[in-house]
């Protein structure tokens, strides 16, 4: 970090702009961590159709929370090119701890809160990832059984018109 980092200090009135910008990204980031939770317990109960209207409504929240990313971003380039701050040092981290007085303070507290909400939704979208990836393993494995019942590889009656050992048995059964 250079010296010059460490002594740049943001006006109070860019912090209080920066905080008012980051506390709107973590409001939406919020609502997106409320709809992976959501998603997660609708997946875990094979819900379709939830997980379809869940679907819709990440689709018509995650635009916001990109242009609240977006500007938040902006004004910080902004901010780090008045206090000529180089771009590969600019952090909001390191430009809160120059930050003095009260919107300084104010801007900690809202990047911590939006760093914890951020950091449980990558790590809850993870998890979604892992469950969705097992459930279609698992309507794989499922699919495939069927397949295999009605196409006749696994026969539901042996020779003597016995129900088979294993296999499709007792999944899938022919009428007569």
């Amino acid at each position: 970090m250079s010296d010059h980092i460490a002594t740049a200090r943001p006006a109070p009135d860019d912090c209080e702009r920066l905080t008012g910008l980051l506390a709107n990204e973590d409001r939406e980031y919020r609502r997106l961590l409320r709809l992976a939770v959501r998603q997660n317990r609708y997946l875990r109960r094979q819900d379709v159709p939830r997980l379809e209207f869940n679907a819709r409504e990440w689709g018509r929240y995650l635009p916001a929370a990109r242009e609240a990313r977006s500007r938040r971003e902006r004004f910080l380039l902004e901010v780090g090119g008045r206090l000529g701050i180089p771009l590969d040092e600019l952090r909001m981290t390191r430009l809160s701890r120059t930050a003095a007085g009260r919107p300084g303070e104010e801007l900690r507290r809202v990047l911590r809160d939006w760093e914890r909400t951020a950091t449980d939704l990558v790590r809850q979208n993870s998890l979604n990832g892992v469950l969705a990836r097992f459930c279609l393993d698992l309507v794989a494995g499922e699919s495939a059984v069927f397949r295999r019942g009605v196409a006749g590889q696994d026969p539901c009656y042996d020779d003597r018109g016995h129900r088979p050992t294993g296999g499709a048995a007792n999944v899938l059964e022919r009428q007569a």
